[in-house]
């Protein structure tokens, strides 16, 4: 207040008086804002999507309230809210485009004058919303129905997960099933994995999100191999480069060891898709009478599968 000014009546005959000769000021001194929580306590641990309370003294506060996170110790902020009612609680939803760290601080400041704020007493951590623990390189994993344990870690908070494999170093991948999140504490989660009977020497398992694909996600550190020890099945033929006539017949055969059911599934792709040609065939042979469609396929393929065991297949 710049214009102040003191004055003094006599109490019993008011019409004597005086005041200060001049003006004075009296400064405001605004109070010094709390910040309660998060402190950086050991116990202060965010996980992505989850919801945690920022609390702050409201009587500290002179105004509505600005809200900020920092990942790098306070090097930048980013901003959470603003002009917030000054009622000493937000529930903050941790945002899925935040980058995980342990040098976390949050900032509440009055949105009247930003430079009167508080900050969390130390660092708190965000962890990392997906984190594939095994397979995670240089594993060999046995073919042929064998089962091995993806091992992933995850904010309880993401919802149901994509288990995807990629046998070319991340060129395709293929969805092998998609998880509920068990939501607990404990943010670790297995799914077991039966191994296919092929040879594959540049595997990789990704793990993401399936509502946010692009932003929580992730897969083997590096490749690993999968290599049956004994191939149940084997196509014999075709096995490449044949020249097939559409409208023919055509003997699709394979062999097979003891280890194999005695009851297969043929299958054929036209390039781009994969179609059944016969179900519980219980000899080693199939006769296939080829469409003669136009245009000419240059990329057809035939598998045969166990009917019993479909991770047997060639």
């Amino acid at each position: 207040k710049p214009n102040c000014l003191v004055r003094v009546f006599d109490a019993v005959q008011t019409c004597k008086v005086d005041q200060s000769n001049t003006t004075f000021t009296v400064t405001y001194i605004p109070p010094t804002p709390i910040l309660l929580t998060p402190t950086g306590a050991a116990s202060d641990t965010f996980n992505v999507l989850c919801v945690k309370q920022i609390t702050w003294n409201a009587s500290t506060f002179f105004s509505n309230v600005n809200l900020y996170y920092s990942t790098n110790n306070g090097g930048s902020w980013t901003t959470i809210a603003t002009n917030l009612a000054n009622s000493g609680t937000y529930n903050w939803t941790i945002p899925n485009t935040i980058t995980p760290s342990t040098q976390c601080l949050i900032k509440a400041a009055n949105t009247s004058d930003i430079t009167v704020y508080d900050v969390s007493d130390a660092v708190f951590t965000v962890m990392p919303p997906m984190t594939v623990i095994t397979p995670n390189g240089g594993e060999n994993w046995v073919g042929g129905c064998t089962v091995y344990p993806i091992t992933w870690k995850r904010s309880p908070c993401i919802g149901n997960m994509n288990v995807r494999i990629s046998t070319n170093g991340g060129t395709t991948w293929s969805t092998i099933t998609t998880v509920a999140n068990t939501g607990t504490v404990s943010a670790y989660q297995t799914y077991n994995y039966t191994t296919p009977q092929t040879s594959y020497t540049n595997t990789l398992i990704r793990v993401e999100a399936s509502s946010y694909t692009a932003t929580i996600t992730d897969q083997s550190n590096s490749s690993f191999t999968i290599t049956p020890i004994v191939q149940d099945i084997t196509v014999t033929s075709p096995d490449g480069g044949e020249l097939i006539t559409g409208g023919s017949t055509y003997v699709i055969t394979w062999t097979v060891q003891p280890s194999s059911s005695g009851s297969y599934n043929v299958q054929w792709n036209d390039g781009s898709s994969w179609f059944a040609l016969a179900n519980n065939i219980t000899t080693t042979s199939y006769t296939w009478t080829v469409p003669n469609a136009f245009p000419t396929k240059p990329n057809c393929l035939v598998r045969v599968f166990d009917a019993v065991q479909t991770c047997k297949v060639d």
